[in-house]
């Protein structure tokens, strides 16, 4: 597995490492312990070892000490290559926090990077969407809607998961009290310093995920306005074919009526000049009232 490892005030080096290799360089670990960083699919967690902290944000996989950090390098390269080269170039200095603290807060910083660029992208997206959807509706934009709805649920659960991993080691103080006591230069301030940066980034996180939230609520508020306007004309559709039917039904016994009349079966009218006139009036007065009176009947029971 390609793995960088950093120290301080030292370039990035590139090495092979895998399980057994790391279990050989620290005791303390078991092939267990490291399912975590090597296994893709495995939550987000921040685990205290013997000496080693092991750290796990999605595509952040590293192990901690308290002189060195090995990032193990699944995807997002580059991104990695970032991190190993910021924490590399912090300074030995005592009037400044330990390496462990400072390699910590430097990934948290990171995570919390990628996490507001996934968001802003998203959130930019949605907005694009909803507002060519509300202007005009079509498929296509329905689809598009949907599939940035989709990353919505997504990246929720990444910042929800993310969150879920910091708390649960605030949570627990004998975790924190075991990475606080593998501080270098422990001091009184050095739990203080380490649950400030947790704090810090459950705070950004809260802040993303309350960004997420106000988008999905708005993506939600659109579909249900497409609902209603969906529903609406549906509702148009089938009053346009009741009166269709109830014309219909209305023309189809005025045919009945004319054709009984094309017979050529004798009925005394055929000499009389004024029996047609009659005749049309009649049909045109029995459609209007009809379908008056269809309407009227429809209006009282509110099928209109």
């Amino acid at each position: 597995m390609k793995t960088l490892l950093v120290r301080q005030s030292k370039d990035p080096e590139v090495k092979d490492l895998w399980r057994k290799d790391f279990t050989s360089l620290f005791s303390e670990l078991k092939i267990r312990d490291l399912r975590p960083i090597f296994s893709p699919m495995q939550v987000s967690t921040i685990l205290s070892r013997g000496n080693v902290v092991i750290v796990n944000l999605g595509f952040i996989k590293c192990l901690l000490t308290t002189e060195s950090a090995y990032f193990l390098v699944h995807s997002n390269e580059s991104e990695i290559q970032a991190i190993a080269t910021k924490i590399s170039t912090i300074e030995n200095d005592k009037n400044q926090p330990d390496f462990l603290l400072l390699a910590l807060e430097k990934i948290l910083e990171a995570q919390l990077l990628r996490l507001r660029v996934s968001s802003s992208e998203i959130e930019s997206d949605t907005e694009k969407a909803l507002s060519r959807i509300r202007k005009n509706f079509s498929e296509v934009y329905l689809e598009n809607l949907l599939a940035n709805k989709k990353r919505i649920s997504k990246i929720s659960s990444r910042v929800s998961e993310v969150r879920d991993a910091v708390e649960e080691i605030i949570e627990d103080s004998e975790d924190l009290d075991h990475i606080v006591s593998l501080v270098h230069n422990l001091n009184d301030k050095s739990l203080d310093e380490l649950t400030s940066i947790f704090e810090n980034f459950i705070e950004q996180v809260e802040d993303i995920e309350g960004h997420i939230l106000r988008l999905r609520e708005s993506v939600d508020d659109t579909e249900e306005f497409l609902t209603l306007k969906l529903n609406a004309r549906r509702t148009a559709i089938i009053r346009a074919d009741l009166l269709a039917t109830i014309t219909t039904l209305l023309l189809s016994f005025l045919a009945v009526v004319v054709g009984l009349y094309g017979t050529n079966i004798s009925n005394g009218l055929e000499q009389n000049p004024e029996a047609f006139t009659i005749l049309k009036i009649f049909l045109v007065a029995f459609f209007i009232i009809g379908f008056m009176g269809s309407y009227v009947l429809l209006k009282k029971k509110r099928l209109f």
